[in-house]
């Protein structure tokens, strides 16, 4: 057979074949009246029993939350802040009915990762604005995903206290005596820490962005470097934490690059069996031999333990306010530890 004669042979039998061919369903109907029609998508809620109102994504729920409750907030509360950055995730892009606790359950394991545990406080501002969005119309009644008892089993409960080795506080003013005449970046930063009152990475990684004048504003939302509940927390700085700081720059790390076991490192030269951590517990043991109230004690370490016991005092607070409250028990701190000051104790 020549080529020619092939190409017609198989030109034929594909004509033969498309004529008895079976018709796909799309094809068929995509010209006729009977093709189905493609449901309109709009904002107009699925029947749910019990949702009476037009259905609103998560991050518009917050805002709507946020305008609610703002009346009831101080003027320089973090709280509006706070929740705005629930809009941040995924859940802020979801209509608020469709949120399941699984939603919640990975919403919390994403921000928080490693420290899941301390996300209790973003558990029930979900839990709220959920609440909300029922309260709207937005979702139906029902149990909410955020819920104690259901997301309790699906992430772990906080570790319980580990109380790390400290000194003594009336060995401190002894011990600092030393360290300062140390004018490594380390033992500078120590000090620091000691001062203030800070966690080892807050002091650490402190950045000169958050030095204000004459107090130290440790911003909330970065994990290591900010409180364990990601909120701004406001430190005074007495005359001689401001001094270990050395000349003021615009941005930066006050102290320098450094390992993160750079602080415990220099104590463990001075000092062995003991942490950095364990000073906040020096702290605390002087004053409350010297009588500060236990809301001044806690709001002084912001103190995540300490704001679930005492949150009322916590909520007294906006920026100005805490470190007016905090300035006269921080300057008494440093002029005990650094020998100018004898304690009561």
């Amino acid at each position: 057979m020549s080529l020619s004669a092939a190409r017609n042979a198989r030109n034929a039998f594909a004509a033969k074949r498309y004529e008895h061919r079976i018709p796909r369903r799309g094809l068929a109907v995509i010209n006729s009246a009977d093709a189905p029609v493609e449901p309109v998508k709009s904002d107009a809620r699925p029947s749910a029993q019990g949702a009476t109102g037009k259905r609103m994504r998560f991050a518009d729920v917050v805002e709507s939350f946020i305008t609610l409750k703002s009346s009831e907030w101080k003027v320089k509360s973090s709280e509006p802040r706070n929740y705005r950055r629930l809009k941040d995730g995924r859940l802020g892009k979801m209509w608020t009915d469709e949120i399941t606790h699984t939603d919640v359950e990975t919403e919390l394991r994403t921000r928080w990762g490693d420290a899941l545990a301390n996300a209790d406080k973003m558990r029930v501002r979900i839990g709220l604005v959920i609440s909300h969005a029922v309260a709207k119309g937005a979702r139906a009644d029902g149990p909410n995903p955020a819920r104690k008892e259901i997301i309790g089993q699906l992430i772990p409960a906080a570790p319980k206290t580990v109380h790390r080795p400290a000194m003594n506080h009336g060995d401190v003013p002894a011990f600092m005596a030393e360290l300062v005449t140390d004018k490594s970046a380390a033992a500078r930063a120590l000090a620091f820490a000691i001062l203030t009152v800070a966690r080892n990475a807050e002091a650490r990684l402190s950045d000169w962005s958050e030095i204000v004048g004459n107090a130290w504003i440790i911003p909330g939302g970065r994990e290591e470097r900010s409180m364990k509940e990601g909120e701004e927390h406001a430190v005074p700085l007495s005359p001689a934490a401001l001094a270990l700081l050395g000349p003021r720059k615009s941005s930066g790390l006050t102290f320098g690059e450094m390992h993160k076991s750079a602080l415990n490192d220099k104590l463990g030269a001075l000092r062995s069996g003991l942490t950095v951590h364990g000073f906040r517990t020096s702290f605390t043991s002087w004053a409350k031999a010297d009588g500060y109230p236990k809301d001044l004690r806690e709001l002084a370490k912001a103190h995540a333990a300490g704001r679930t016991a005492t949150d009322a005092a916590y909520e007294r607070y906006d920026r100005d306010d805490q470190l007016k409250a905090l300035r006269p028990m921080l300057q008494a701190w440093s002029d005990y530890v650094m020998g100018t000051l004898v304690s009561a104790s």
